[in-house]
């Protein structure tokens, strides 16, 4: 491991000085009005340069218009609104301000390219709200600037922060020396042991002497960072380069050293900081970061508890929160509402999170708990990765990190199992909410570990997500406010057309407990998601306060599909079952007095009662959410110790309490059947199975009964995949499968047939999977799901679409009109059925796509051009565009093998030929090889139709001598995996 960290460290090394004469000197990314972002250009020569067609084609997008001339050691300015520009700094006509650019300069950091006229790269700054780069606090107005203009301005070091001055020099930060540069820093082992060496090196240049400064930070004595000991209490180690004592080569610019083994002990947090001296000095982490040192924690093993082993529990992801005492005390127990009053460290899977502010979230009673709910404030450069139940990190980050104690209505004995199973069942019927997931917390606060109640273990939490930006990233939601009440809050500003949304907002909190038309509804609500809160609430009885701004959810507008809701206060749930959810009441009545819209959400509901709120399908995921905590095999699990740790009164055991929940689904499904679904609806259909006894994939045939044709108005069928038989309950990497999530449907209106053929890749080989079927009146209302038919598909061992070969490419033309050409040479109709380009282009062909033999099927970029250039349909039209330098092109069946694939290039020898479309010679040949490939007679090619070059090699003696060229040219050969084909 450290000799990988010495190559990486070599190879991250960079040069100092860079001549381009155009270069990247201010970047103002999270200004404190309205569209104030901007970006400045300045000519370090003294000669003018055009930038007449230049542009930034990453991170924003901006074209120079025609004339544009930056003189020789003047600065110009790209603004998001110019005239913002204009008027904030009071800049004149002799100041060049263009613009507007396209896109936003990202807080979190960007990478901006530069390219002149020609597409070549002029300058290049990918700038980062973390490591070496400066760091711009939110309320300060401060923008990024370079030090000095000669300077590399990719080294994240030749930048500091100060108030913004654009068009002009940099002057208060300014400086002519050479600064040394920590280019990264790393150590080995990162979690490491009593006792145990730890290596740390250094990437630094420029550098005369590297110093290392440490501070140990004892259990029972920790060191804010607020307080003067942290200033003071450093001792001083000096790094080598001299290839001895564990560096490993001389002057090579990598700083070795190797930490005293005494150093490290048990639950001793060591921070550190690296001083690189030169003409100058440079110290990394920056001091002005939140974080301005680095750090790691000794710990050797969770110990027992209360003479409890941890050893044979199922492993949780442990946290340490390393604090003071008193502050413990103060910010958890004695509390200071929604204020983060002092810092502590950090500590999650092994990784350290320094300087963080925590405090007990909640309201009320909830305070008057033994066990807190806890909330951690990650600094926005040193966001935390969480890693979900099956130990897989989550691919955001949070800057929040919000923990529940597991307690609804006072009730502490499930453990967190009630939440974690409502906001997944939550999830799985629609509705974006919450991950919630399970972590093993310790408060390190006292000189001794101690193996009682008294010592760091807190027990069992649910870390739950902050609705902010975040959890937009997570769950793929677009970049939009987040709303809330009780009390009312912006919790995340977007600011992207904040405005408008603004406006958006008002006019929706004014209107939505009035009636409208069923038109606004769907043009304002996310009808889907909507639909999945009021399920998702009603399933568990949630009988919070109906009205709207007593109760805590929040409001989102997604730019597209209009208002969703995030489901978040559900204290008052699984208790009755006999009562209708109070949640959202004011807009629900208004929505349903449109019987429409009310028959939409009874069928909705009636089909999560069909799929998944029943005794199968949640008993399942009540078990698994179960097994996180709980080992029945065991004598004692997590819940039994978290019980001891906070003194829980139990009525029973936990195994009583997952029964508990589970006869509340059954008591509450049968009251919902009885007492809040309509009944008078279609008899439930059946279904028979009338495809081959294999249940081949292309054979698959399902025939539908018990129907009223003169009452039903369609027939909607659905597949899911479901567990095998077989499968084990509690798989930490498999997680369980649940009928609920579609992976085919098809809904056909009158006339319909009764009989359904499944399309090829409707369902893959091997897996089991359930289909059922359901018909609607010609009122709107839905029939129960029919009994399911379950199957396991089998694939025949033929090779699906193995004859099909690319045959032309037109990779340019005058006008950009682009086309791929697939032929299927051989007399067998093939079908295309979810076939799938996945590099290069990408493309999926529907349920209905085929292509018989000897035909052709040609794909394009646009659809209404092809057409007016050959004269007839192009069969579809892809996404992405096909590359001009060549790139490699994949075709995948049904089933995810791949059919074909080819890597052209537009260029032999080193030259770029005058050729745009290319041509398969002969329609047997292999396509891998290039000598088989020819520039099309036919300056835009010939889709659809024999190619070109196939036409002029007609007679006998002319296709000869190309079977035995291709012959000659393929001796030795093989059919590559990658094909590579450069014009010729």
């Amino acid at each position: 491991m450290p000799n990988l960290i010495y190559l990486l460290l070599v190879l991250l090394g960079a040069s100092p000085i860079v001549a381009n004469p155009i270069v990247i000197t201010e970047i103002h990314h999270s200004p404190n009005i309205l569209g104030g972002e901007f970006l400045e250009l300045h000519n370090k020569s003294q000669s003018a340069v055009t930038l007449s067609k230049w542009k930034f084609t990453k991170g924003i997008e901006y074209t120079f218009p025609e004339g544009t001339i930056l003189e020789g050691g003047a600065y110009l300015v790209v603004a998001k609104r110019v005239k913002v520009m204009l008027d904030e700094y009071e800049l004149g006509e002799r100041q060049q301000v263009l613009g507007p650019f396209k896109g936003r300069l990202k807080g979190e950091g960007e990478c901006l390219v530069l390219k002149n006229h020609l597409g070549e790269e002029v300058d290049r700054v990918n700038y980062k709200d973390k490591a070496t780069w400066p760091y711009c606090k939110k309320k300060v107005a401060c923008s990024l600037q370079l030090i000095n203009p000669a300077f590399d301005n990719r080294i994240g070091q030749y930048w500091e922060v100060a108030t913004p001055s654009p068009t002009r020099p940099n002057t208060p930060v300014f400086t002519p020396h050479l600064l040394p540069i920590i280019k990264h820093v790393d150590q080995h082992p990162q979690v490491p042991k009593s006792n145990e060496a730890v290596t740390i090196v250094a990437n630094v240049r420029n550098a005369k002497e590297v110093q290392l400064w440490y501070q140990v930070v004892a259990p029972g004595s920790y060191i804010a960072l607020e307080d003067s000991t942290y200033q003071t209490n450093w001792m001083m180690l000096t790094m080598l380069d001299n290839g001895k004592e564990g560096d490993l080569e001389a002057n090579d610019r990598i700083y070795t050293l190797k930490m005293p083994p005494s150093l490290q002990r048990h639950r001793h947090l060591i921070r550190y900081k690296i001083i690189a001296k030169g003409d100058s000095i440079s110290i990394a982490p920056r001091q002005s970061h939140p974080q301005p040192n680095f750090a790691y924690f000794v710990y050797d093993k969770v110990p027992a508890f209360c003479g409890y082993s941890f050893d044979s529990l199922r492993t949780l992801p442990v946290c340490h929160l390393i604090a003071k005492s008193n502050d413990v005390q103060y910010l958890i127990y004695e509390h200071e509402a929604r204020t983060y009053k002092a810092t502590g460290t950090v500590v999650y899977n092994g990784v350290v999170y320094d300087h963080v502010g925590y405090r007990s979230r909640g309201y009320n009673n909830r305070h008057s708990r033994r066990k807190r709910n806890l909330k951690f404030n990650f600094h926005n450069n040193a966001k935390i990765e969480v890693v979900n139940n099956q130990g897989k990190a989550y691919t955001t980050r949070r800057n929040k990190l919000v923990l529940s104690g597991g307690w609804l209505l006072d009730n502490p004995n499930t453990h967190g199992l009630s939440e974690s199973v409502l906001y997944r069942l939550f999830r799985l019927q629609g509705t974006s909410a919450s991950h919630a997931d399970y972590l093993h917390l310790r408060v390190v606060q006292h000189q001794e570990e101690q193996d009682s109640v008294e010592g760091d273990f807190w027990g069992l939490y649910l870390m739950l997500e902050n609705y902010d930006g975040d959890f937009l990233k997570t769950h793929d939601l677009p970049n939009a406010n987040i709303y809330s009440y009780k009390p009312f809050k912006v919790r995340h500003k977007s600011n992207q057309k904040i405005g408008l949304q603004q406006k958006k907002y008002v006019d929706w909190d004014s209107s939505c407990y009035q009636q409208h038309s069923i038109e606004w509804w769907k043009e304002n609500l996310d009808w889907e998601n909507y639909l999945g809160f009021l399920i998702g609430n009603e399933l568990i009885a949630n009988k919070e306060s109906g009205y709207r701004k007593q109760h805590w959810w929040t409001e989102y507008r997604h730019p597209e599909k209009g208002w969703q809701f995030f489901p978040w206060d559900v204290d008052k749930t699984w208790t009755s079952s006999r009562i209708k959810s109070t949640i959202s009441s004011g807009i629900f009545k208004a929505v349903f007095e449109h019987q429409a819209l009310e028959i939409a959400y009874e069928n909705e509901l009636r089909s999560v009662l069909d799929l998944l709120f029943n005794e199968e399908q949640m008993f399942q995921l009540i078990d698994e959410q179960a097994a996180f905590i709980y080992q029945p095999s065991l004598n004692y699990s997590f819940v039994d110790l978290d019980k001891l740790r906070w003194g829980h009164e139990y009525e029973g055991s936990f195994e009583n309490q997952i029964g508990q929940l589970k006869r509340f689904v059954q008591r509450r499904r049968k009251f919902i059947l009885q007492e809040i679904l309509h009944d008078s609806i279609p008899d439930t259909p059946t279904i028979t199975y009338h495809g081959s006894s294999q249940y081949e994939v292309d054979a698959l045939k399902f025939k539908i009964g018990n129907i009223d044709r003169e009452t039903i108005q369609a027939v909607e069928w659905r597949i899911a995949e479901v567990n095998k038989k077989d499968q084990k309950l509690h798989s930490e990497t498999d997680p369980k499968i649940y009928e609920i999530v579609t992976k085919w449907e098809g809904k056909y209106r009158t006339p319909f047939e009764t009989l359904l053929s499944l399309p090829l890749g409707a369902v893959q080989p091997k897996h089991r999977y359930r289909i059922r079927v359901r018909v609607q009146d010609t009122i709107g209302y839905c029939s129960h799901w029919s009994e399911p038919i379950e199957f396991i598909p089998q694939k025949m061992p033929d090779y699906y679409g193995t004859a099909l070969v690319i045959n032309e490419l037109l990779w340019q033309s005058k006008d950009g009109l682009e086309f791929i050409e697939i032929h299927n040479p051989s007399t067998t109709t093939i079908h295309l059925a979810q076939f799938e380009f996945k590099a290069g282009i990408h493309f999926k062909f529907s349920d209905t796509a085929l292509i018989k033999g000897g035909e052709y099927c040609v794909l394009t970029n646009n659809s209404k051009l092809f057409k007016s250039e050959y004269g007839f349909e192009a069969n579809g039209s892809y996404q992405g565009k096909l590359s001009n330098k060549g790139e490699r092109l994949m075709l995948y069946n049904a089933f995810g093998e791949l059919v074909d694939s080819v890597h052209y290039v537009t260029y032999w020898n080193g030259n770029t030929q005058e050729c745009t479309s290319l041509e398969l010679v002969y329609t047997t040949a292999d396509n891998a090889l290039a000598a088989n490939w020819n520039c099309s007679v036919n300056v835009q090619g010939t889709p659809g139709r024999i190619n070109s070059v196939l036409k002029e090699t007609s007679d006998t003696l002319q296709r000869l001598w190309i079977m035995l060229s291709i012959l000659l040219l393929g001796v030795g050969g093989y059919k590559l995996k990658e094909k590579v084909i450069p014009t010729v």
